[in-house]
């Protein structure tokens, strides 16, 4: 006699339910997000696409505004957009300004230390 799993319905069950739980969530938070991105992926993109001034100048843009109106559930500027930002002043040879984004990522998200430093000892200012 052919023994029937029941395995794969009871799989197919439970992702059902796990499906409904996730729609009540994504309809009590309406699509907020822990942070706000602005148009930080848009801009990224065309500044390593086109490397020239005006998307250099967006990008700067995009920065300042993360860092001046962080937005999401949590108010917090995002996770490595200080060190991101830093890291693009270092580039354009503004050493001080570039230090200074690296210190704030480093005292918002302590973990960040460890990869901050490392980054910095391979490629000295």
């Amino acid at each position: 006699m052919k023994r029937i799993s029941l395995l794969p319905l009871i799989l197919f069950l439970f992702s059902c339910s796990g499906l409904k739980q996730d729609s009540v969530y994504n309809k009590a938070f309406s699509g907020k997000t822990l942070y706000s991105w602005e148009n930080f992926e848009k801009n990224c993109f065309h500044y390593l696409k086109d490397c020239d001034e005006k998307s250099t100048r967006e990008l700067t843009e995009t920065y300042q505004k993360l860092i001046a109106r962080p937005g999401g559930t949590r108010g917090q500027t995002p996770p490595g957009v200080y060190a991101d930002y830093g890291f693009l002043l270092l580039s354009q040879q503004m050493a001080e300004e570039g230090i200074a984004m690296l210190e704030r990522e480093m005292a918002a998200y302590p973990e960040s230390e460890t990869y901050i430093m490392n980054l910095l000892t391979k490629y000295p200012l």
